[in-house]
């Protein structure tokens, strides 16, 4: 009898004991703000892998990668990649290798090591093939197509978002969809088919009002509409581009709530006018998005709008400002590495300098040309490799 009650008392203690871990999880996941953020999410993770719980172990691995990839910590992402693997080892539990792989991606990401990115987002896109999770398979494949199409290797990404899609369609899972048909529709953009790209970004504009953050649901909106317009640009339908473009800028306080969507529906609009030969306007337009973008403090973009205003003054024959603006623009684009608008800044230079200062500039471009071509074909190349060598 004795023995019996012993037990019961050890049973209640210890189910009482896991309990209050159990709430003192809860407690470091609610309070996981400010400044004990990742102080409490780490004792969250580290809880949970001494309860044993499988659920906690991935939710608080993943919530601590998540808030660690804000941030661009890789330390923080390594560290969820690890208690992740570790689980998958114990538990063999394949959604967890396949978010191990997942943070490896967005690691690499981080530091711009596209080919290794594209490597772990398809390895993690096949253990999510093998457990049969379509959202997953789908996310990871719209991943993959992002990098495609913004390293120019448009029939590449056309082919993964279809894949994408196949997956993500039937299930209706919005928010990916809508970005699945947008990247699709970017890839058609730049293979010089805009009536193809307009279907498929008017699709996304459709289900846009199926997402319930509102926030979200309007900068998708947004971004359609500047979307939809430029295949109207690219089709020589200024007045229909142009409409679209004062649509969006129209919009209540865009400037204040969506600066970004303000900054390229304004960036769309003045081209416009530049294109028209309203140069002066056009001009207007770029500083006032300049001004935006250095109000958000956003310096690969401020390189774009120094790029437009140096073309701009070039035609008006304003060499000083020209150079002025191709200068600071150049030294913003090697901050933030953005080659292209490197490239662009080399060129301008070439023109607006004279002697060995010319001559160097535009040694620098077609260096960096070349170099640039190489990149983007060893990148498809290797993009393709990893797709049809699993």
């Amino acid at each position: 009898m004795k023995k019996n009650i012993f037990l019961f008392l050890f049973f209640t203690v210890f189910v009482a004991f896991s309990q209050k871990q159990k709430d003192s999880i809860a407690f470091y996941l609610k309070n996981a703000k400010g400044v004990n953020k990742f102080l409490y999410l780490k004792r969250a993770v580290l809880l949970s892998e001494e309860l044993k719980i499988d659920s906690l172990i991935k939710q608080t691995s993943i919530e601590y990668a998540k808030q660690s990839y804000l941030i661009k910590d890789t330390l923080g992402l390594t560290f969820s990649k690890n208690k992740l693997l570790n689980h998958f080892q114990l538990t063999k539990d394949s959604f967890s290798l396949a978010k191990a792989y997942h943070l490896e991606a967005l690691n690499h990401k981080i530091k711009n090591n596209l080919d290794s990115t594209f490597y772990y987002y398809h390895k993690s896109k096949n253990v999510s093939l093998a457990l049969k999770d379509s959202i997953e398979i789908g996310r990871r494949l719209l991943s993959m197509a992002i990098i495609q199409v913004k390293e120019l290797d448009f029939l590449g990404c056309e082919i993964t978002t279809i894949e994408g899609l196949k997956y993500i369609e039937p299930i209706k899972e919005y928010r990916t969809l809508i970005s699945l048909y947008q990247t699709l529709g970017n890839a058609l953009g730049n293979l010089k088919k805009p009536k193809e790209a307009r279907d498929y970004y008017i699709k996304a504009k459709e289900i846009t009002k199926f997402n319930n953050v509102k926030y979200r649901r309007e900068k998708n909106y947004l971004n359609l509409l500047s979307n939809i317009g430029m295949t109207y640009k690219d089709e020589g339908n200024l007045i229909k581009a142009t409409s679209l473009f004062k649509e969006g800028l129209n919009y209540d306080s865009l400037d204040i709530k969506y600066p970004e969507q303000y900054q390229v529906l304004l960036g769309n609009l003045s081209s416009i006018y530049f294109r028209e030969g309203k140069t002066d306007k056009a001009i207007e337009g770029y500083k006032k998005v300049l001004k935006s973008r250095i109000k958000s403090k956003n310096l690969y973009s401020q390189s774009v709008s120094h790029c437009f205003l140096t073309e701009a003054y070039l035609k008006k024959k304003k060499y000083s400002l020209a150079k002025k603006h191709a200068n600071q623009g150049l030294a913003l684009a090697h901050k933030t590495r953005n080659n292209k608008q490197i490239l662009m800044f080399y060129k301008f230079l070439s023109e607006l300098t004279k002697g060995e200062k010319a001559k160097k500039y535009l040694e620098n471009y077609i260096k960096l040309s070349d170099s640039l071509f190489t990149r983007e074909r060893n990148l498809k190349n290797q993009f393709a490799k990893v797709r049809y060598e699993t």
